[in-house]
């Protein structure tokens, strides 16, 4: 499973909705705050929970990746008990596992 960095979202909001974020080359999770993008979700009210993935380069280039990515997606989103998936490509290809099985309800 990948490390992850969680900022949940203020108040009755928080557990609702996860935006999982993958960092780019040679970032880190801790960047996504370090940076302002947490607080530029906050600034807008945004009541998503954020979720910052710890991933390397070479994980990206592995063959197992997407599969290793979901199944850690999937564990996050089961622990906390999460309503919904921000994203319509990740929240999709979840549909398949889970949505299904009526745990998440991805756009």
């Amino acid at each position: 499973m990948f490390k992850q960095i969680c900022d949940l979202a203020p108040g009755e909001n928080a557990g609702q909705l996860a935006l999982v974020i993958l960092p780019g080359a040679g970032m880190r999770a801790s960047d996504f705050r370090v940076h302002g993008f947490v607080e530029a979700i906050r600034r807008r009210c945004l009541a998503v929970d954020a979720i910052m993935m710890e991933i390397e380069i070479g994980d990206y280039a592995s063959a197992a990746f997407g599969q290793r990515l979901k199944r850690t997606v999937q564990e996050i989103l089961h622990a906390r008990g999460y309503a919904r998936l921000a994203g319509r490509y990740f929240a999709w290809s979840l549909r398949c596992d889970a949505v299904v099985a009526g745990k998440h309800g991805g756009d």
